[in-house]
């Protein structure tokens, strides 16, 4: 199994919060965190849980994968293009999606995948001191 290491992540989660990385970078952080998520202490998952906003490592995990799966990526552009017709409620089939809508869609799940992360120097700094504690 291809093992990230730690201080990788910071870095990438720097780069991915300026519009820099590849869809396997979130795929790598979204590794990473699930590990975390099952080694570590449920103390120091609820520490980390309130740094993140309230969210749990398997989900931050979950909407960095959600962010490059073109499956959620589509579905959120149909839910757009539906909202965008005025349709979303209808009950009717979601419209066909426009590319623009597709990349906006794709912009705004990478945007709230890091939403917990960006400007949140507490949370990287945790993230760091794991690192150098406890290897991943």
């Amino acid at each position: 199994m291809n093992r990230t290491p730690l201080p990788a992540i910071s870095a990438w989660l720097g780069a991915l919060a300026n519009g820099g990385g590849t869809p396997a970078d979130l795929a790598g952080v979204a590794e990473v965190l699930n590990r975390l998520a099952h080694r570590l202490a449920p103390s120091d998952l609820v520490d980390l849980s309130r740094l993140a906003h309230g969210r749990s490592l398997d989900e931050l995990a979950q909407a960095l994968r959600d962010a490059v799966d073109p499956e959620a990526i589509r579905a959120a552009a149909e839910l757009l293009a539906a909202n965008e017709r005025g349709c979303a409620c209808s009950g009717e089939a979601p419209p066909e999606p426009t590319h623009a809508q597709i990349d906006q869609a794709s912009e705004r799940l990478v945007r709230e995948a890091f939403a917990p992360f960006v400007n949140n120097p507490a949370w990287l700094e945790w993230l760091r001191k794991l690192a150098v504690a406890e290897p991943v």
